[in-house]
């Protein structure tokens, strides 16, 4: 609430900040309160907009010059867009805005439907458990892969380390990786290789930043990989990497692979049907353009992959084994339902919308920003 309470002496600096300029433009201080700015608007007819032009250039003021817009849209009925623009280039880190219907749909389905899927036989509960198996099945369409497996988790770090984690358990000593490996990845093996539990190698790149595929072949044959890790694009470069091609020749050497879609589910198309794509990791809130704190893998369903973490699943509750079962057994706890309700929402936004069209938005997008 803006209190617009000022002191006697308080608005007379301000009448004489304003004579003083002679009606032109005045540089409005950074530590000008609410209540100040509203009364330069209300008192003198101030250009609402030059006064947020002015704000906005000073980060301190940036939550004030959107409740001060708010302000304004409530008092003058004037479009909250028209009063103050915002360009968000973060969407690296997570995308925004959302979709509408993401916002809306996470908002009715969970004051409705807030049970704990698995654990009852209520309405909410069964609701629950419909919306995440609906999830995984559109995840899969958006992917194509129909015969794989999606296992959710709270986002793409905690998908990395259950693999990766869950396949050092299983024996798993040399490790290939790109260069343009996420921190999720990195610091992971970092602490495996510390205690020389296994051998990690980089991907050699020419001087244009390709992939140089003669050099991976010879150190494929000097030594064999049992895990191959790939960013499909990097959060730093934007590269995307030629998946496809380096997963066929891991295969022939009998590896397990691996992709980090993080930057690309959502907006760059992959069949993830393909026989050499073991696993493949995606995070909810980036250009999936769904809610923080949910994620997940889409795996084969007849890989070995050891737990690393273990608790109540809702089922075979009475065993001290976790489940063998898919995706029972990497899900330990309860699921983030709000998260998935989002995630529901925002893929089924994408298959309407569609991937190619939205790939061709953020070509047309990029384009624009190199010519300012």
């Amino acid at each position: 609430m803006i209190n617009n309470e000022l002191t006697t002496k308080r608005k007379y600096e301000l009448e004489q900040t304003i004579e003083s300029n002679n009606d032109e433009f005045i540089e409005i201080d950074k530590s000008l309160s609410l209540s100040e700015l509203v009364y330069l608007v209300e008192a003198f007819k101030m250009p609402y907009q030059e006064i947020l032009d002015s704000i906005n250039d000073y980060d301190s003021k940036r939550y004030n010059a959107v409740v001060f817009a708010n302000y304004l849209a409530d008092k003058y009925g004037v479009s909250r867009e028209n009063i103050i623009k915002r360009v968000y280039l973060d969407n690296a880190a997570t995308t925004f805005p959302k979709p509408q219907i993401v916002y809306e749909f996470m908002n009715e389905f969970y004051r409705a439907n807030g049970g704990n899927a698995g654990r009852g036989n209520s309405t909410q509960s069964l609701s629950s458990g419909f919306l995440i198996q609906d999830t995984r099945e559109k995840i899969l369409e958006l992917f194509h892969a129909p015969s794989k497996q999606v296992v959710f988790t709270s986002g793409a770090t905690m998908s990395l380390n259950i693999i990766i984690q869950g396949l050092i358990k299983e024996g798993t000593r040399n490790i290939y990786i790109s260069p343009f490996e996420h921190n999720a990845v990195t610091r992971t093996l970092h602490e495996f290789e510390k205690e020389k539990q296994i051998s990690v190698y980089e991907l050699n790149l020419d001087r244009n930043l390709n992939y140089d595929f003669e050099k991976i072949r010879y150190a494929f044959d000097n030594k064999k990989p049992e895990l191959v890790i790939i960013s499909h694009a990097s959060n730093v470069f934007g590269l995307v990497s030629p998946v496809e091609k380096i997963f066929a020749l891991a295969k022939k050497y009998g590896a397990v692979t691996l992709t980090d879609m993080a930057q690309t589910a959502g907006l760059v198309d992959l069949n993830l049907e393909q026989e050499i794509f073991d696993f493949a990791v995606f995070a909810g809130h980036k250009t999936l353009y769904g809610p923080t704190g949910i994620g997940g893998f889409v795996m084969k369903k007849n890989l070995n992959l050891k737990s690393i973490y273990f608790g109540g699943t809702g089922f075979e509750s009475a065993k001290q084994e976790m489940p063998s079962s898919l995706p029972e057994r990497f899900e330990a706890g309860t699921l983030n339902i709000l998260g998935i309700a989002g995630l529901n929402a925002s893929v089924k936004w994408i298959l309407k919308t569609g991937i190619k069209n939205i790939y061709a938005k953020e070509i047309e997008n990029r384009e624009k920003l190199l010519k300012i």
